[in-house]
């Protein structure tokens, strides 16, 4: 993979020896940890490649991640001098410019590569070296908080860790730092410098606000009984640092919850009115609460009230049974709301009338049963209903009368229309004859009144 090309008249050697066999004797020397790109010479140009890995050029990455880059291959080159000797490092880790140095931290780890290594740029009086070549970074702005208990913690100093040191700084006011140019991709661990706990920050395109959560938290644990058993299901409230939590009890009585740590802060835990406090403590806290039943007020013992003579009741006279009668038209249906008169021979009449369902109802002693027969006549409505009769039978409590549908009206009308049809055929025929002897005698008697005349 190429990394750099440069025309040859750009740039001029420092070691006067075959880079292509210095490469290979560093390559052996060094192993795969070698900072070097492999390097070819060829129709004007050096060219730089290596394929290890992808490689991101220095210049194009934020300030912050330079330092990274510069202190590793820092780093590299005190290594490989007290291997070669400082002369040696000086010459090997000469370059044109830092568009020549390159890195990968893909992995986490900070991988060095340079290009151009053993050359420079000449420089005539007292012009300055070509910077055709380096790459322009546009600004992408980034902002980091730190928050304890959901809130941003205020200048407040936190670390980013290089490759063998931690860089320190500090929020503003509103407990913020901003970095003005993190690109993205860029991957960068932060340390909270008060527990040395290790965040990571990787820049991701379209977010440039990055919080994280330092609270430390402590345990608060609850147990609950009454009269030697768990108080199950029942809520615990408590009171700290200015803010209301509450907490269930489980099927053992028991509950917990986990708390933002602020030390020397007293919490209290109220239940059924009893109240607890403790100071909290980094290693945990429990309320332990007990409750005793209440015991049942004494009853005063109420004075005997002197028995009451029985006062003889009368003993109550039996039912008559009833006879249900069902009256229903020749569909089926009942007639609601119809008044209905009983009769039978030797006894008085019974009035009645029908309920919403098409029933009524009369004492059994009303009527004799046997083979006399009761007559029922329905009375009121729109229609006239024929006398229904039946015979009551003893031991039968209900009865069903239907009015029978009927079909004689229609015989009836047929016969009216036949009576009309057959009147009128006659006076036709009347007509006929009465007219042709009107005209049979009339007419010689007007022939010979006109004969005469």
């Amino acid at each position: 993979m190429d990394i750099k090309k440069t025309p040859v008249r750009d740039i001029h050697g420092l070691i006067q020896k075959d880079y292509k066999s210095l490469y290979q004797q560093l390559q052996k020397t060094l192993g795969n940890d070698i900072p070097f790109a492999d390097i070819q010479i060829g129709s004007g140009f050096y060219v730089w490649s290596d394929a290890r890995c992808e490689w991101h050029q220095m210049i194009a990455a934020s300030s912050i991640k330079q330092d990274f880059v510069i202190s590793a291959l820092t780093d590299q080159r005190q290594a490989i001098a007290q291997k070669l000797g400082e002369d040696t490092a000086d010459k090997l880790f000469t370059y044109p410019d830092e568009s020549y140095i390159y890195f990968n931290d893909d992995d986490g780890e900070m991988h060095v590569l340079l290009t151009g290594w053993g050359f420079k740029k000449p420089v005539f009086g007292r012009g300055k070296a070509d910077m055709q070549d380096i790459n322009v970074k546009t600004g992408n702005p980034v902002s980091v908080s730190f928050s304890y208990d959901g809130e941003r913690q205020p200048n407040y100093e936190f670390g980013l860790r290089l490759a063998k040191q931690v860089k320190r700084f500090v929020t503003n006011d509103l407990g913020v730092y901003q970095y003005d140019d993190l690109q993205v991709g860029e991957h960068f661990t932060l340390v909270d410098l008060n527990s040395n706990r290790e965040f990571s920050l990787d820049i991701v395109a379209g977010q440039s606000e990055y919080d994280f959560d330092i609270t430390n938290y402590t345990t608060v644990t609850f147990s609950a009984s009454c009269d030697g058993q768990p108080v199950s299901g029942e809520a615990i409230d408590l009171d700290y640092n200015g803010k209301q939590y509450k907490a269930i009890t489980d099927a053992a009585g028991n509950a917990a919850m986990q708390l933002p740590l602020y030390p020397g802060e007293t919490m209290a835990a109220t239940m059924r009115g009893q109240q607890a406090e403790d100071t909290v403590n980094a290693m945990g806290n429990h309320f332990d609460f007990h409750f005793d039943s209440p015991t049942p007020p004494d009853i005063p013992e109420i004075p005997k009230v002197p028995d009451i003579p029985e006062i003889p009741q009368e003993e109550p006279k039996p039912e008559v049974p009833k006879i249900k009668v069902m009256v229903r038209n020749a569909k089926g249906m009942p007639l609601p709301c119809q008044g209905i008169r009983f009769a039978q021979q030797d006894h008085a009449d019974v009035l009645t009338r029908l309920d919403s369902a098409g029933n009524t109802y009369f004492d059994q002693t009303a009527f004799t049963a046997g083979p006399v027969p009761v007559t029922a006549f329905i009375q009121g409505g729109s229609q006239v209903y024929a006398p229904i009769t039946f015979t009551l039978d003893a031991g039968e409590n209900v009865y069903l009368l239907q009015e029978l549908e009927d079909k004689s009206s229609a015989g009836t009308t047929l016969l009216e229309i036949l009576a009309v049809v057959l009147t009128l055929i006659f006076l036709c025929v009347l007509w006929y004859v009465f007219s042709n002897f009107i005209v049979g005698f009339v007419s010689p008697f007007i022939a010979s009144l006109l004969a005469l005349l």
